[in-house]
């Protein structure tokens, strides 16, 4: 009996040892299982991270990138900024900014400008309708005096046209006079730009005008 049970007990240490065996396999293979499960899962982390970073650079090449516009230029050395050896026009106080004008309109202004320093309108680049009211309302005679003409630059204006001032400058005997009008431009049936309107105030050509006190352009625009 005593040798049965001595094989007995080693029958059962080695079905002992087996099953440890088998847990540390199963243990071995599940470490690595899930160590490689976290490697795919790392790789497409970081590949979803460079997607976004890729999709996130610009289109722009390094030879296109501009540097930005440092804000610390003081005095002076600020004025560097507003482009100093670019052209720039005269203003005027009363009739605004003035400049080139478009090509479109140069036609008609230059006959209108022509007109009114020799004292005598033309009206070939007028509508038929602006034409006539204008010769019921201005004379020759109003308009001899005048030796100086500004225009302002072309404004929009509603339908596709375009809204014009001027300044007028005329001598009354020894004064000096100025008188501000306006011309509306617009296409006529042959798509010619023609003046659909014209206004000048006569009465200031005829009213010297004094300055009898300093003059802020900036806060009186009276002529």
């Amino acid at each position: 009996m005593l040798k049965y049970g001595h094989i007995i007990l080693l029958f059962a240490m080695l079905i002992s040892c087996s099953r440890k065996n088998d847990s540390a396999v199963s243990i071995t293979e599940n470490s690595g299982n899930n160590a490689e499960a976290g490697i795919k899962a790392e790789t497409y982390k970081k590949s979803s991270i460079d997607d976004i970073v890729v999709q996130m650079q610009s289109s722009k090449s390094k030879n296109e990138r501009k540097a930005p516009v440092t804000s610390s230029l003081k005095g002076k050395d600020r004025l560097l900024l507003l482009k100093p050896l670019d052209g720039l026009f005269a203003g005027d106080f009363v009739i605004g900014q003035t400049g080139e004008q478009d090509s479109r309109f140069l036609d008609p202004m230059n006959s209108l400008k022509d007109s009114l320093l020799r004292g005598r309108m033309d009206y070939s680049h007028f509508t038929n309708n602006c034409a006539e009211i204008s010769k019921l309302i201005y004379n020759d005679a109003d308009l001899k005096d005048i030796y100086e003409l500004r225009y302002s630059v072309a404004r929009i204006a509603p339908g596709g046209n375009y809204s014009i001032k001027f300044r007028v400058f005329s001598k009354n005997g020894v004064d000096n006079c100025s008188s501000v009008g306006s011309i509306v431009l617009a296409t006529d049936k042959d798509a010619s730009w023609k003046i659909h309107h014209f206004e000048l105030d006569l009465h200031a050509l005829k009213e010297p005008f004094t300055r009898t006190k300093a003059w802020d352009p900036y806060l009186d625009q009276t002529l």
